[in-house]
């Protein structure tokens, strides 16, 4: 792996660590102060401004990425691809966020207050060009005014939200961390590439381009958003609190994971572009064995202390939340699979419409099962529909790339990992009974059961990795390239 990438790995590690440690100290307080019905309701408007969102930059978060990518070693050229596919996105933008005011004020009702708080991030959205920077694989940049911004927000947090009638400010808060974060790329962006007028056919490519993408980003909705409105339609947002605060702690660990997949896009892009194909596949492997000794830690840890880590992060109140961590967590080691195969093979590859499909079947598979389980088991039963439509997506995308990559030789050399994991949730279960039985359930049996299942994982995988003589362990971690 070239040393760029792993800078940029470790830089976007950092900035998911970060995603991590801001909601552990963040959660425990907002579920408390907040309680099951504000978050919900935070949930839900949250779920539905989603899809705004999206519609602003269809998919240009991964287009623009492959096309500054593919043009960052011609300054013209750059700066032309900058600006067309800029104009695009803001012209879309400037459409969808009139549509979102229309909505509001016509079919907002209730949360037409919320709707309205929620407004700056679809601003944000619409000047987002953080694409550019990571087309030209610069992650240090963002890394950086995240980590100020951030902290910046939860200071702001602590000291105006204090109870349900604050939601407002909470909302406010998020949202307009994003505009923020969003302004603040911009003399980056603009002390790297100089103003050339877009051109009217390239504006239009690059709007074609992205609306292609937009059909998987809406699929991938289905199964994410969609959760959180069917839950709150069907079974109160009280269900959807809940499933928000489960599933929170399961995206934020599968994140760091896709740290790997933000790095990896623009870099196998230019391979596929240049004809080096077997570094490519090389490369896709080398991510996914990374990928996959991460997931199988998180997943395994996040299941094994979650009787644990519920009551001390969320509260009593939140006691629902532990079968659906349990579950949710299944779903990680999936997200690794699909984001290596999907955004580290098949886009770079312009396979955007095998993409897609593979996309509409896990959210096939996931709207149907919603329709049976969550009316009959609320959150749980659209936790269950998650991993299995994740698993969906796995295997529509394996039967896709069977051929081009050797999927089989990949995953086998993960399954030394996936029995490190059980041994770890084993290990931590038989030690959560003594530490809750001499702290009880605290911080200190929490800290001190994710020590030991950190100890007992990382020991047993670099032991194995010294005493095989692991061929990707040796690349990653003791050579100089």
């Amino acid at each position: 792996m070239a040393k760029s990438i792993k800078v940029n790995f470790l830089y976007n590690v950092v900035y998911q660590v970060l995603q991590i440690a801001i909601p552990l100290v963040t959660t425990p307080y907002l579920s408390r102060a907040l309680g099951p019905v504000a978050v919900g309701t935070y949930s839900f408007t949250n779920a539905v401004v989603a899809y705004f969102v999206m519609a602003c930059v269809l998919g240009m978060s991964t287009h623009g990425v492959r096309a500054i990518a593919s043009s960052r070693h011609d300054s013209e050229m750059l700066a032309g691809e900058f600006w067309s596919a800029f104009t695009s996105q803001l012209l879309v933008g400037a459409v969808v966020l009139l549509a979102y005011l229309v909505y509001a004020f016509t079919l907002g009702g209730e949360y037409l207050y919320y709707y309205l708080m929620w407004s700056p991030i679809l601003v944000g959205t619409v000047i987002d060009v953080s694409w550019f920077l990571f087309g030209l694989e610069d992650f240090g940049y963002t890394t950086a005014r995240s980590l100020i911004i951030r902290v910046l927000g939860v200071v702001l947090i602590f000291a105006f939200v204090k109870g349900p009638e604050d939601l407002w400010c909470y909302v406010l808060i998020t949202a307009g961390s994003k505009l923020l974060s969003s302004l603040s790329i911009w003399p980056r962006v603009l002390s790297r590439v100089s103003f050339v007028r877009p051109e009217r056919e390239s504006v239009k490519r690059h709007f074609l381009a992205s609306l292609r993408l937009f059909v998987p980003v809406i699929a991938i909705s289905l199964y994410n958003s969609l959760d959180k409105i069917m839950l709150g339609m069907i079974s109160g947002t009280t269900e959807v609190g809940y499933y928000e605060y489960a599933g929170r702690m399961t995206s934020i660990t599968s994140s760091v994971m896709g740290a790997m997949g933000t790095v990896v896009l623009p870099r196998v892009s230019s391979y596929v572009g240049e004809g080096r194909e077997e570094e490519a596949v090389d490369l896709v492997g080398v991510a996914l064995w990374l990928m996959l000794a991460m997931a199988f830690a998180f997943s395994f840890g996040l299941a094994s202390v979650a009787p644990t880590f519920v009551p001390v992060f969320f509260g009593e109140q939140f006691m629902a939340c532990v079968p659906l961590m349990v579950v949710l967590a299944a779903a990680v080691p999936l997200l690794s699979i699909s984001n290596v195969l999907g955004r580290q093979w098949l886009l770079p590859n312009h396979e955007d419409g095998l993409y897609t499909r593979s996309v509409f079947v896990g959210a096939a598979v996931d709207i149907v099962l919603n329709l049976f389980m969550i009316p009959t088991w609320g959150a749980l039963g659209a936790s269950l529909s998650t991993v299995v439509a994740e698993f969906s997506v796995v295997v529509a995308q394996a039967f896709f790339v069977r051929g081009k990559l050797p999927l089989r030789k990949f995953l086998l050399g993960s399954v030394p990992f996936l029995i490190m994991g059980g041994v770890m949730f084993a290990a931590i279960r038989a030690y959560a009974v003594f530490a809750n039985g001499q702290w009880g359930v605290s911080v200190v049996s929490l800290v001190t059961q994710i020590l030991v299942g950190a100890g007992v994982y990382a020991t047993l995988a670099l032991a194995y990795c010294v005493l095989t003589k692991n061929a990707q362990f040796k690349r990653l971690f003791l050579r100089g390239r």
